[in-house]
C-alpha cells in the first residue's frame, strides 16, 4: 500500500543543491579546473591578451564557482592563447575607410 496523507506532510520542498566539490582529502591543486584557472591567470599576467580580459574574467569566474571546467571553455581560451599576434585583427575593410587617406 501507498504513503498515507500525514506521511506526506513531513516532506520537505527545500530544493536539493547540486554541489561538485573534491572530496576533502583531495588536494583541489590537483584538479583540472584549479589548473584551468591558472593558465587564466598566466595569460592575463602577461599583459599580451588585454583585449581579451573580458572573456577570460568571465570563464575564470564560471570555473571559480562551478568547479568544472567545460570542453567549449578550453577551445575558447586557446582560441585566445594561439591567437595571431597576441590578438585577433579584423581583416574587413569598411566601406569609406582608405588605409592610404585617399
Amino acid at each position: 500500500m501507498g504513503k498515507r496523507i500525514d506521511d506526506l506532510r513531513k516532506l520537505d520542498d527545500t530544493p536539493i543543491e547540486r554541489r561538485v566539490e573534491a572530496p576533502e582529502s583531495a588536494d583541489v591543486r590537483d584538479t583540472e579546473w584549479y589548473s584551468f584557472v591558472g593558465l587564466i591567470d598566466d595569460l592575463q599576467a602577461s599583459g599580451n591578451f588585454d583585449w581579451a580580459v573580458e572573456t577570460l574574467n568571465g570563464i575564470r569566474e564560471t570555473v571559480l564557482h562551478r568547479r568544472q571546467v567545460t570542453e567549449a571553455q578550453k577551445r575558447a581560451v586557446n582560441n585566445i592563447e594561439h591567437a595571431r599576434d597576441g590578438h585577433y585583427r579584423s581583416r574587413r575593410r569598411y566601406e569609406g575607410w582608405d588605409p592610404r587617406g585617399r
